[in-house]
């Protein structure tokens, strides 16, 4: 069983039974069950018993585990809602290796809890709630862990910047399963921490002081944080965001949180020049975004000026202020940072553009989903050297009715110069060897050209750009590309220019089965695909019955309209209940297999009691 829920049978027993509970600890064998208990005895014992080792090495009995629990109240603590609880919960948490706070309200005003400290409560009924007037609620010492509790802030009773929870020079704390709320400025802030960790929880209400630019969780001049599985919504500067001195934090871990508004989900800021963002100048490197969704915000999904950034498998959707189509400076994802990777994510319905990488150096931009926005779909202005490969823009763009947003002409990707969003005008330059490789790019609503390259004509705004085997129909003939480089090199592209002779979509019906297992039930599918020479586009929709999945597991296979090429098996990009799909296929095959992102089986549960319905897009060369 893992620690912390073996700690919390303990607390509870303490609560209910006291300390003077006893249990027989001496050495014998004992029946293993929910917990294993430390014994010697025979090695062969009847079914259902197992010998624990004892010694140095042996797990904690459970009479051990609670000889080490103390009540908070045998020190004094009162969590009355009326006594300042501070300095007996600083000096009881160093008296005991595991401190049990009551259900209550303790009063407190920056209870700093020793070294190596456990302070457990009792869930949303043991509440620290901050002290008018005071600068924090709780301080972490190094090796502690705050778990069970709700924070309340108490913001409309300071008077100056007051966070909830600091970590200030420690290493190894956790924060798990704390709810943190009402918060003037930071929710938790890590200032010159290592190795620490926040998970598990809940955040509200957070930065709600008068100019306080409080973020969820925040971070300064720290290393090796983990920020995961945590809910952290309604802050009003940015859910999770940084500051400090420059490269002063790095390897950092965001994952599987959901960041629900209200300005911007991620911050990975710098030191300003002139009003704006100067990525020589980020506060943090090596950052991992992965597996979060990011949602209803009226600003950024996530900035990032950070060097080394990977941001991946992420979930982006509602962010910007899209209902408002009379602005659209705020983006999906905005990233003036040097070897920035952004792969994998969802974008969908943003008020600015899905991906932003105006100022970006050595960035990757690949195998993207990204859906209705309200400029571009991926931007590259003031960009050198990236990468924009295997994305799938299905969604319209250019939604805005904002004269002043409207381009002259409406393309879903761009490389071009003068980003004058976040860069400064000194750092601004022109667009440089820049790729737009294996894209599908499909016309919806506005949008008018599937790739631009804007220059006057002389390479003082974008050179060297090469755009390659993408796949842009719809557009109409000799209206899929506009450029203006003379440096530019358009190359086998698949486009309406060659396939006018070609014909519509053809219909087909795939057949569906699974990898691993049976079927139980009628599967419905419907596809279409387009012959572009020996380039095959394909689309297929999938229903999967409540009840139908049968035994099936692994991947769900459709067959596609052709047989793959001996060498040309590519990746397919497709949406299901709630996940983003990859399609892949084998050289030679007739199949299309489906699966999650995460590599998981697409019907969730392996046997729904709901209908499943999926789509996956792509395409492969035949022979």
């Amino acid at each position: 069983m893992h620690l912390s829920r073996l700690i919390l049978i303990a607390a509870i027993l303490v609560t209910n039974c006291g300390l003077s509970a006893a249990l027989d600890s001496g050495p014998s064998a004992q029946r293993t069950g929910p917990i294993a208990i430390v014994g010697e005895g025979p090695k062969e014992l009847a079914s259902g018993f197992e010998v624990v080792p004892s010694g140095a090495d042996a797990p904690l009995s459970l009479a051990a585990l609670m000889a080490q629990i103390a009540p908070a109240q045998a020190y004094g603590v009162k969590c009355d809602g009326v006594t300042d609880d501070t300095a007996k919960l600083a000096r009881a948490s160093g008296l005991s290796p595991m401190l049990l706070l009551p259900r209550g309200t303790c009063i407190v005003s920056g209870a700093q809890l020793a070294p190596n400290a456990q302070v457990l409560g009792q869930g949303d009924a043991t509440v620290l709630k901050t002290r008018t007037g005071a600068a924090l609620a709780i301080a972490l010492g190094t090796g502690s862990t705050l778990s069970r509790v709700r924070i309340d802030g108490n913001a409309s009773a300071q008077t100056g910047a007051s966070d909830c929870i600091v970590a200030n020079g420690v290493s190894q704390a956790t924060i798990d399963n704390v709810s943190i709320s009402n918060c003037f400025r930071h929710g938790v802030s890590f200032l010159n921490a290592r190795q620490s960790t926040v998970r598990n929880s809940r955040f509200h209400t957070i930065g709600v002081g008068p100019g306080s630019a409080g973020n969820g969780v925040h971070w300064e001049n720290s290393n090796g944080l983990l920020i995961a599985d945590n809910l952290i919504a309604a802050v009003v500067y940015a859910n999770i965001g940084d500051a400090g001195s420059v490269g002063g934090s790095s390897d950092i871990k965001i994952e599987r949180n959901t960041l629900d508004g209200y300005t911007t989900g991620i911050y990975l800021g710098s030191l300003m020049q002139g009003g704006f963002l100067d990525p020589a100048q980020a506060f943090s490197k090596g950052v991992t975004i992965t597996h979060n969704t990011i949602r209803n915000l009226s600003g950024h999904g996530t900035i990032n000026v950070a060097p080394g950034t990977v941001f991946s498998f992420n979930r982006v959707v509602d962010v910007g202020d899209p209902g408002n189509r009379t602005h659209f400076t705020n983006q999906g994802f905005v990233g003036p940072g040097v070897d920035a990777i952004v792969t994998h994510n969802t974008f969908e319905n943003i008020g600015g553009d899905g991906i932003d990488m105006g100022g970006a150096k050595r960035c990757v931009v690949s195998h993207n989903k990204i859906g209705d926005v309200n400029t571009y779909a991926v931007e590259l202005a003031s960009a050198q050297y990236c990468s924009v490969s295997d994305n799938l823009v299905y969604g319209e763009t250019w939604r805005t009715t904002n004269a002043a947003g409207n381009a002259a002409v409406k393309s879903a990707m761009l490389s071009s110069y003068d980003y004058g969003n976040t860069l400064a005008p000194t750092l601004r330059m022109p667009s440089l060897l820049n790729k737009f490789t294996g894209n599908t790019v499909l016309k919806r609503g506005r949008t008018e050209r599937a790739i631009e390259v804007k220059d006057p004509g002389d390479e003082t705004s974008a050179k060297g750009t090469l755009i390659f085997a993408n796949v842009a129909p719809g557009f109409g003939a000799g209206t899929t590309f506009t450029n203006g480089s003379p440096s530019t090199t358009i190359l086998s592209n698949t486009t309406d220019d060659a396939a006018t002779a070609l014909g519509a979509w053809t219909p087909y019906t795939p057949a569906v089965s699974c990898a691993v297992g049976t079927l139980s039930g009628t599967v419905t599918a419907v596809g279409q695909y387009l012959v572009i020479g020996r380039t095959v586009l394909y689309q297929i929709g999938i229903t999967v019955p409540a009840k139908a999945n049968g035994t099936c597991s692994n991947t769900l296979l459709a067959t596609l309209p052709r047989r793959v090429g001996a060498k040309g098996a590519q990746t397919a990009v497709g949406s299901g209940p709630g996940a983003m799909l990859v399609g892949a296929t084998g050289n030679g095959g007739l199949h299309v297999g489906i699966r999650n992102y995460d590599q998981t089986y697409p019907v969730p549960g392996g046997m729904s009691n709901e209908a499943v319905t999926m789509s996956v897009n792509g395409q492969f060369i035949a022979d």
